[in-house]
């Protein structure tokens, strides 16, 4: 038999000023407390199995929102801070379902803390029936490795009154960094232990 618990808790506050008829400051906190838990009882086959896993992660993001003219604008920075922690350990009970010199017992512990801040502007303006989107945000990634990355984006739209068509082009780019579950584990070279393959 093999149990799974998985608990989460988190809390979040948002705060907005209006500065003036044109400029608007907001700022958000959030605080989240992620954890998992797996465990076999003794009579587990082919393998006894226990892993707990688990983070907590606090974000924080300001910006700075203003109007002008044709122009809408807004400058902003957010940032993640995650401590995470893995724990997985296994006792195989029947060696014979498994690939030959697949080690019978393995153990893995690892805390490592993820740190992703980033920053960002845009503009929007309105020309007649034109519509133009500029943007460029800057992510750095700390966490098993250490990345960054500049994201632009552009998006331009025209209004045809005559025909009552709307056409639209954007480009834009992300950076997207991968899910923690089990990073620490995977990106380990204590992996290289359990199996020659």
């Amino acid at each position: 038999r093999q149990d799974a618990a998985d608990t989460e808790t988190s809390c979040q506050a948002d705060y907005e000023r209006v500065l003036s008829p044109t400029l608007l400051f907001s700022a958000e906190g959030s605080f989240r407390n992620e954890s998992f838990r797996l465990w076999s009882n003794s009579f587990s086959t082919p393998v006894i199995i226990g892993q707990q896993r688990g983070f907590r992660q606090g974000y924080g993001r300001v910006t700075l929102a203003g109007s002008k003219g044709i122009q809408d604008w807004k400058i902003g920075a957010d940032a993640f801070f995650n401590p995470v922690h893995e724990n997985l350990e296994y006792t195989i009970t029947n060696p014979s379902l498994f690939d030959p010199g697949t080690a019978l017992r393995f153990g893995f512990a690892g805390r490592r803390t993820d740190i992703e801040p980033a920053a960002f502007a845009q503009d929007t303006f309105q020309l007649k029936n034109w519509n133009v989107s500029l943007g460029l945000r800057y992510d750095h990634y700390q966490f098993v490795v250490n990345q960054s990355a500049w994201s632009p984006r552009l998006a331009v739209s025209h209004y045809f009154a005559r025909f009552g068509v709307l056409v639209h082009a954007d480009y834009d780019r992300v950076f997207q960094t991968p899910a923690m579950e089990n990073l620490l584990l995977a990106s380990s070279p204590a992996l290289d232990q359990i199996s020659p393959l």
